[in-house]
């Protein structure tokens, strides 16, 4: 790390380099890590706490109060890039407003850092003195088709190839209805179509999409996403997830609850009245629905695009004073109804948790007939194994499971003994006594001396899978498909010393006697281990691959 100092310096050298054609001499050295956070304003001289934080050496993060959904946070970053917007500050790059944050890209060779700051303070000061503040909105009048079929079809494809027994599935409204503690989908429905959704971001999931919030919080219907997520949205269907409505810009995957389905939120080949840029929807826009059949809302998304179905837009504003008052004004209703979603909500996880649906794993086929690679090893073995001693090329089986017809091991647990094969896989020259295993029985080749001890069949839950290794120096290779973890595990045992690969991958790995650890939090992976003897591996590297399919790749 260096300081951002140094940064501004190097890019100025940079600069005079190029104009000169010169090469840079400035060194730079290490610099301690430090706190990002630059400065800080307080509640008592701002309104809310504003937080200042370094975003790398070409952008600054402003933050407003603390990490709650607040419509008054996120006015306040609104105001904030609209006075920016006015003053035209050279040096200031783009603006890019979050839910109470704003992002800053400015260049510090023509805008000091330490002058923006001086100038965002300032313009706290000069927004803290209008009372009445309050920035340009829209009504803007859509159509939805309630519980449209496009949003079945998601669901059912969902359900088929992904999770059968999702807590959403088979209706995402029922789901809805039931975690918010309302009586029925009617409820779900009269409050969809009678809020107001405040759009506090555009861009959501992709083109224009929409991430909106109700600007009555008893409005507000709370939901979690799909875990896992869906491959296929239909374009343009709604949903919400948390406490956020969006509109799918595009086709593709997602997570949100399906309400419905609307029309183009982004217009890629024509300007209308409603287009007049490629996105449908501004800043603090409120979105409100109205009800169409799914063939009526089919005909409109032919038109809209070609500017032949008008829409209601309404001119209006939004303001910070207007909207305290009404908190104010309907704050016992608001809490009456919040405390009860919350409990709706927390009563819904515990019967997750009572149902064993709090963890999924996947249900893929895991007795598939898998090819190998080479030499014939078949890759599937279904079942699993808890902890496995392999010596000298010979192993055998603790706490032994069901394991399903594979290389190396048979559905009655027993191992391989095919000709030519030893205990534990490895490959024994004609004539050898089956108890003798050295260092040259390395066969034909890699794929005659490896031994499947699992396969892509076996799930990594939340015990620890072990190895142990012992008597003579193995090469071991350790193989995870990756599926809900945002990471994966790899390991490489070699004669001379521990290696632990890539860098930034937590594994493990020691010498004769040792025990590689696999961390258990990697809960529905999938790992498998090739297993052969130094010599057979000599040469290879690294030797694991990050599976996406049902086949072991091999070493």
């Amino acid at each position: 790390a260096i300081s951002l100092a140094d940064a501004d310096a190097l890019a100025a050298e940079q600069d005079a380099c190029v104009a000169a054609l010169s090469a840079p001499e400035q060194q730079v050295s290490p610099a301690p890590i430090t706190t990002p956070i630059l400065n800080r304003l307080s509640e008592s001289d701002a309104g809310v706490e504003v937080v200042y934080r370094a975003a790398g050496d070409r952008y600054l993060l402003v933050e407003y109060g603390p990490l709650v959904l607040d419509l008054r946070l996120r006015f306040r970053a609104h105001a904030l890039m609209l006075w920016l917007q006015e003053q035209q500050l050279d040096g200031v790059i783009e603006l890019t407003p979050g839910i109470r944050s704003l992002q800053i890209h400015f260049d510090p060779r023509q805008l000091p850092r330490t002058e923006l700051l001086e100038t965002l303070a300032q313009a706290e000061h000069a927004l803290q003195q209008q009372d009445d503040l309050e920035v340009p909105s829209r009504i803007v009048h859509i159509p939805l088709s309630w519980d449209d079929e496009a949003c079945h079809q998601a669901i059912e494809k969902y359900m088929q190839s992904v999770r059968k027994d999702a807590p959403w599935c088979p209706s995402n409204l029922e789901f809805i209805r039931r975690i918010n503690g309302l009586d029925s989908i009617d409820d779900v429905k009269k409050i969809l179509f009678s809020a107001r959704y405040v759009v506090m971001g555009l861009g959501d999931v992709y083109l224009g999409a929409p991430v909106a919030t109700p600007y009555d919080p008893r409005h507000r219907l709370v939901t979690t996403k799909y875990n896992p997520a869906r491959t296929w949205t239909a374009e343009n269907s709604v949903g919400i997830g948390g406490a956020y409505l969006c509109v799918y810009g595009m086709e593709g995957p997602g997570g949100y609850q399906f309400v419905g389905r609307t029309l183009q939120m982004w217009n890629r080949y024509r300007q209308t009245e409603a287009f007049d840029q490629p996105w449908l929807l501004r800043f603090f826009d409120q979105i409100r629905f109205y009800e169409v059949s799914h063939e009526e809302l089919n005909q409109i998304r032919r038109d809209f695009p070609k500017g032949q179905y008008p829409i209601r837009i309404e001119e209006t504003t939004f303001s910070q004073k207007d909207y305290q008052q009404f908190l104010d004004d309907n704050q016992q209703d608001i809490t009456t109804f919040t405390d009860a979603r919350n409990q709706a909500f927390d009563e819904e996880l515990q019967r997750w948790v009572a149902s064993g649906q709090i963890n999924f794993q996947s249900e893929q086929d895991l007795d598939a007939d898998n090819s190998g690679v080479g030499g014939g090893h078949p890759g599937g073995i279904s079942g699993g194994w808890q902890h496995l001693e392999i010596e000298c090329g010979r192993g055998r089986q603790r706490q032994r499971r069901r394991c399903g017809g594979g290389a190396g091991i048979h559905e009655d647990g027993n191992r391989d003994q095919r000709p030519g094969k030893r205990p534990g896989g490895c490959h024994q020259p004609p004539g050898r006594p089956a108890d003798q295993c050295r260092p040259g029985d390395h066969g034909a080749g890699l794929n005659r001396e490896k031994v499947i001890i699992a396969s892509t069949g076996t799930r990594l839950g939340n015990a620890p899978a072990l190895v142990t290794l012992r008597s003579q120096p193995l090469a071991v290779a350790i193989s995870l498909r990756q599926r809900d973890s945002a990471t994966f595990v790899a390991g490489l045992l070699t004669t001379g010393a521990a290696h632990q690969f890539p860098p930034a991958i937590g594994a493990t790995a020691g010498m004769n006697g040792a025990t590689i650890h696999t961390v258990s939090a990697f809960v529905g992976t999938d790992i498998s281990f090739c297993l052969g003897r130094q010599g057979a591996l000599a040469g290879l590297a690294l030797c694991f691959h990050l599976q996406h399919g049902n086949v072991l790749a091999g070493c």
